[in-house]
């Protein structure tokens, strides 16, 4: 068996968290949509994937943009063994 090591690519992230205000802003960043019931625990943020189908981000969820431009949903627990912050708010290159 061969052992390998994840590349070391830049994403952009940030985790959706609080209110629907700053669902909203997260989508727009990210160029996706917020559906909601109106309560917070039924309020989620819709990621349209490149061939077809979608991913529903909640509370705790980050969602990335990679280096070629898609966008998804990562579980924190996850994300937190994966990935760690490499400086400010800047673009990707």
């Amino acid at each position: 068996m061969t052992i390998y090591r994840e590349r070391p690519w830049l994403i952009e992230a940030r985790q959706v968290k609080g209110d629907l205000r700053e669902y909203q802003e997260v989508a727009e960043q990210f160029g996706c949509d917020v559906v909601t019931d109106g309560t917070p625990a039924g309020t989620y943020i819709v990621i349209p994937y490149e061939l077809g189908g979608t991913s529903m981000a909640k509370d705790g969820d980050y969602i990335i943009r990679d280096r070629k431009g898609r966008v998804y949903t990562c579980p924190p627990n996850v994300f937190e063994d994966r990935y760690e912050p490499v400086g400010g708010d800047d673009e990707l290159p």
